[in-house]
């Protein structure tokens, strides 16, 4: 059974879980110098081998006589030995992303969540200092990320009102890029049935900074992870994840029940803009910015988030 500990974030007091055993805690054998997150002494220290990242979902056939690669390099077929292992792989990294890691940083115990997790090991990003495609873990960040656990998941027990979060962010902090690379982006691949709306004043630069974070980093997936998406318009700053309708006259509609049917959009300051669907998320940017009265907005578009799954 999960224990969890109080956590302080500025003037809240959250939850966060405690490790059940010491194998459940990544760089413990580390010296305290070399304790803290590495992407690639992850990868190295655990069990994650080539063919999970070459791994082709409608590709790779599985449960094949031999594991082998075509003419172009892809991942054409899995022996039945390497398919137990992808099926396993599959299923750590759907539990890790759902309810993130500990490892130790600097000799304390750190949680981190799953959307945190996603965004550290799988979202590549347009690092500006030259230093890799993968980001370094930062507190800043993960406080960030705790508090909106802490929304998502109160409000089904201690809290039940919370309704969200208002944030003053610090520039330059990367939270623009861990909220589209981390948390949406690992949501909307991840989950069924899923709306997450992002609101800007100007629906050009909304949909610019979803095609630099989110596209940016969803591209860059690997292919195990990158989920298939029925529609998008780049212009606007939308895409719908689920599999394509197909043009057959005997099939007209898509009925795999195993559809994420989750959507990302992207839409301009006005009320009622999130009238369209229930809503698991919405993210008002700027709305010091925002011409037409705050308080409005937030008033008729709440309603599109009231009702929620779990």
């Amino acid at each position: 059974m999960i224990q969890y500990k109080d956590f302080q974030v500025g003037e809240h007091t959250i939850k966060i879980p405690i490790p059940l055993k010491q194998s459940d805690i990544f760089f413990l054998k580390q010296s305290k110098d070399n304790q803290y997150w590495d992407r690639d002494k992850f990868i190295s220290e655990n069990d994650y081998r080539k063919i999970w990242f070459d791994f082709i979902p409608n590709y790779t056939k599985m449960d094949q006589a031999a594991t082998n690669y075509d003419s172009d390099g892809l991942l054409v077929s899995l022996n039945p030995e390497d398919s137990k292992y992808v099926d396993r792989i599959y299923q750590q990294e759907t539990e890790r992303r759902l309810s993130g890691i500990h490892f130790m940083n600097n000799a304390e115990v750190t949680w981190i969540t799953g959307d945190h997790y996603f965004f550290l090991m799988y979202a590549r990003i347009q690092r500006h200092d030259g230093k890799g495609n993968y980001a370094d873990y930062r507190e800043f960040q993960r406080d960030y990320l705790y508090l909106i656990h802490h929304c998502n998941t109160s409000r089904f027990n201690e809290h039940p009102n919370i309704l969200g979060l208002f944030l003053t962010k610090a520039k330059k902090t990367g939270i623009t890029n861990i909220h589209w690379s981390g948390y949406y982006l690992n949501k909307a691949t991840l989950y069924r049935n899923r709306n997450l709306g992002y609101m800007n004043i100007d629906l050009n630069q909304a949909a610019k900074t979803f095609n630099d974070y989110f596209m940016y980093s969803y591209n860059g997936l690997i292919s195990p992870l990158r989920a298939d998406y029925r529609s998008r318009s780049l212009n606007d700053g939308n895409i719908v994840f689920a599999k394509s309708y197909t043009s057959s006259k005997k099939v007209k509609y898509n009925t795999d029940e195993d559809d994420l049917n989750t959507s990302v959009t992207c839409v301009p300051t006005k009320n009622k803009a999130f009238d369209v669907a229930v809503m698991s998320d919405i993210t008002f940017d700027e709305p010091t910015k925002y011409k037409e009265n705050f308080g409005e907005i937030w008033r008729t578009n709440k309603e599109a988030v009231k009702i929620r799954v779990k």
